[in-house]
């Protein structure tokens, strides 16, 4: 981390309802090897010595659940939980004014449901956004991408330039905040991730090489692969 200079601010994006997970409980809050999966995901990151601090957004109605987690599990470096926006850009946002506010800080973002980010490759995004303002985690498609319109198949897109976003995603705080604040400005409220907001800018990002365990658990399908990839080491 030798091109790390600024202090590091990390983002935990826990808003998701669970709807697809069909239960009432949000996925982020479900069990994995005897803890919910929000807090290994808090883990993996609270133990990185830069990382000086954590903010969670989650659903308003389970913020004091989340407290609990947090203080039963003795997770380390949370220093706010603030309630989600409607949708992931509003989570990012309102997460983002809980970052103490210097131009020169890191924030990397991550999904809450990813607990198996390893590591090595949070540390990754860190340094390569320290070097270019801008980087986010990718692994390549091993899929043939169609684009479909309404009942027909548009295009089977070329494959070897297509990849897998996952996340964290890491970026100058200044930059990233710009981001945002361009982004509303221009109506802009649904942006499934926060590089898509830094590429309408115009700004270049750099892609890391990400990993095929650090699924996104969203579906009971990957509930259960989850608890394969737990059982198989």
């Amino acid at each position: 981390m030798n091109h790390v200079t600024a202090k590091i601010g990390a983002i935990i994006l826990a808003g998701g309802s669970g709807t697809r997970m069909g239960g009432d409980l949000p996925k982020q809050f479900l069990e994995l090897d005897g803890e919910p999966i929000i807090v290994k995901t808090l883990r993996q990151f609270a133990m990185i010595p830069a990382v000086k601090g954590i903010v969670i957004a989650c659903p308003a109605e389970h913020i004091a659940h989340t407290e609990s987690l947090v203080t039963a599990h003795d997770v380390q470096k949370i220093v706010a939980i603030v309630p989600g926006g409607e949708t992931r850009q509003g989570s990012s946002h309102r997460a983002l004014l809980a970052i103490p506010r210097d131009d020169d800080e890191i924030v990397i973002i991550h999904d809450a449901v990813r607990p198996f980010v390893r590591v090595k490759t949070i540390l990754a995004c860190l340094e390569a956004a320290a070097k270019t303002g801008a980087a986010g985690v990718y692994v390549r498609a091993i899929d043939t991408i169609a684009e479909i319109e309404g009942d027909r198949v548009r295009a089977a897109l070329p494959r070897g330039r297509l990849h897998y976003t996952q996340t964290p995603q890491a970026f100058r705080y200044s930059i990233i905040r710009q981001a945002h604040e361009q982004a509303l400005a221009a109506g802009i409220t649904d942006a499934t991730d926060d590089v898509g907001l830094v590429v309408a800018m115009g700004l270049p990002v750099a892609p890391v090489e990400g990993d095929y365990k650090n699924i996104k658990i969203t579906t009971p399908f990957d509930y259960v692969l989850a608890k394969t990839l737990v059982e198989s080491g």
